[in-house]
This record gives C-alpha cells, structure tokens and sequence, in this order.
C-alpha cells in the first residue's frame, strides 16, 4: 500500500509546481504585451490594470513554488525520520 501513498505524494507535487509555472508565466503576459497605445491616449490608469494583476499572478504563483518546495521537504523529512526511527 505504499505505491498509492507515494504516488498521490507525487502527483500533489507536480500539480504545485505546474500552478507555479502557469500562474508566473500568466503574470509575465502584461509586461511583454505593452498596452502603450492607451498610455499615449491618456489612459494610464486602464494600462496600468494589466500589470497589476500581472504582479498579483506572479506572486501567487511564487507562493505556489514556496508551497511545493516545503511539500517535498516535508516528504523528505518525513522519509529520513521513517527510515532513521
């Protein structure tokens, strides 16, 4: 019974990791699509909307690296401590 346990340890890992890159790579969208066509209308504010949810994506998506590098160390921890004791 210790595939299965390892296995959905596994999977949780990757599917954080895969939310980490999707929501990073989302946040770096507004900052290579320039809206500097509304910035010369005078529409500073209405471009600025991108990059602020830009920012909040890459964020998030740094939290979700954070959270899947304390998962792995965690399994880690835990397997050394089994092993050990």
């Amino acid at each position: 019974m210790k595939t299965p346990r390892h296995f959905d340890k596994l999977l949780t890992s990757a599917a954080l990791l895969s939310l980490g890159v999707g929501f990073v790579s989302l946040g770096f969208l507004p900052f290579i699509n320039r809206h500097s066509e509304e910035a010369e209308n005078g529409l500073f504010f209405n471009a600025f909307y991108p990059v602020i949810g830009g920012l909040i994506s890459i964020l998030l998506g740094s939290a979700f690296f954070a959270i899947a590098v304390l998962f792995v160390a965690t399994l880690l921890q835990r397997k050394r401590s089994m092993e050990s004791g």
